[in-house]
């Protein structure tokens, strides 16, 4: 196994929770992919990213994410913001 894959799923595993947060926020929120996409200027597949765990967003869009989805509590928990 490559140190990549595991740095990888090692990642995704951190990132899990605030994932499938971010996710159902927005499933709550009634907002598509696309939609919070066009809304803060990012790829979908960026989108799909943060929700896969894959990625977190860079900090000036974590803070416009968490503003246009209405929370404030952070999204990674323990944090104040992505690291």
């Amino acid at each position: 196994m490559s140190t990549t894959v595991t740095t990888a799923d090692a990642r995704r595993e951190r990132n899990a929770p605030a994932a499938a947060r971010l996710r159902r926020i927005r499933y709550d929120r009634g907002l598509t992919v696309a939609q919070v996409a066009a809304e803060l200027d990012v790829a979908e597949r960026t989108v799909y990213a943060w929700e896969q765990g894959h990625a977190r967003p860079e900090p000036a869009t974590y803070s416009r994410l968490r503003t246009l989805l209405d929370t404030e509590d952070g999204l990674w928990f323990g944090e104040e913001g992505p690291r």
